[in-house]
């Protein structure tokens, strides 16, 4: 049987996941996922009331998504060398 090494299709906090950015990728990386991908749910408000991230929500989403990925890509290129 083949392991897992990757997964796609995650939501957190700012969307209707129950674990912040941070614990998710630090349980990815636990785990031993060699890719890992967080998503989540646009505005869908005209149509399903509270279902997504409003404007606001999505900008602190990506901020701490780009806060991550900067101190995950340096733990990473660290611990390569």
């Amino acid at each position: 049987m083949r392991k897992l090494c990757a997964d796609f299709h995650t939501h957190t906090t700012y969307c209707d996941g129950k674990s912040t950015p941070r614990q998710m990728v630090e349980a990815a990386y636990s785990m031993g996922l060699t890719d890992f991908g967080i998503s989540g749910h646009a505005d869908y408000s005209m149509w399903e009331p509270g279902f997504g991230m409003s404007d606001a929500i999505l900008s602190a989403y990506k901020q701490e998504l780009e806060i991550l990925r900067e101190e995950i890509g340096r733990a990473s290129c660290r611990e390569r060398v």
